[in-house]
């Protein structure tokens, strides 16, 4: 309390201060979870966004514009991109977020990203479980064995080891699980 005149009568007051920083320290991904979408044309999720966030020192997110680097890592499932513009892309940041697409092609398989700052490429982070999952069963090669590895059962039933190899449209291995009856 202040009283300027010296009569008793006090002023007083608040202020409240707001620091930006705009001091990149660290990104990271703002998704931590597994990513998934669906090789193209085979009806399902083609695309997700990625989304980094730009931190400080004090973990704040920073205030200003920054240029971040989105890249795929080796080895790349065939026609997944960045932005549908290739295997990276340079993307503005605004209030310490910034956001690229990851778009799917022909191929299946693990995708990672790295995000970098173009400034300075050591602060940077990676997400390595994106999963660009194979279409419908579209061809089915069956295996069977050779007829001296069959097992007689009696009366004439024998026991004969068979499998099949299921790809989608493009070729690619289907999931796991995809059941397959012979008969």
């Amino acid at each position: 309390k202040y009283s300027p005149s010296g009569d008793g009568e006090e002023a007083g007051g608040t202020s409240i201060f707001t620091i930006y920083s705009d001091q990149v320290n660290t990104i990271s991904f703002a998704m931590q979870q597994d990513m998934y979408i669906d090789v193209r044309g085979v009806g399902g999720i083609e695309s997700r966004a990625l989304k980094v966030e730009l931190y400080d020192f004090n973990g704040n997110l920073v205030s200003g514009h920054e240029n971040v680097k989105f890249e795929l890592i080796a080895p790349i499932p065939q026609g997944a991109n960045i932005n549908n513009v290739g295997t990276s892309d340079v993307v503005l940041s605004n209030n310490g977020v910034a956001v690229a697409s990851i778009n799917s092609g022909k191929g299946s398989g693990t995708v990672r990203v790295k995000a970098s700052l173009v400034e300075n490429p050591a602060i940077q982070a990676t997400k390595s479980n994106i999963v660009i999952r194979s279409g419908q069963p579209n061809t089915v090669q069956p295996l069977i064995g050779d007829y001296n590895t069959a097992t007689a059962l009696g009366g004439g039933l024998w026991r004969i080891q068979a499998s099949a190899i299921v790809k989608d449209i493009y070729g690619n291995p289907v999931i796991n699980g995809t059941a397959v009856h012979f008969t």
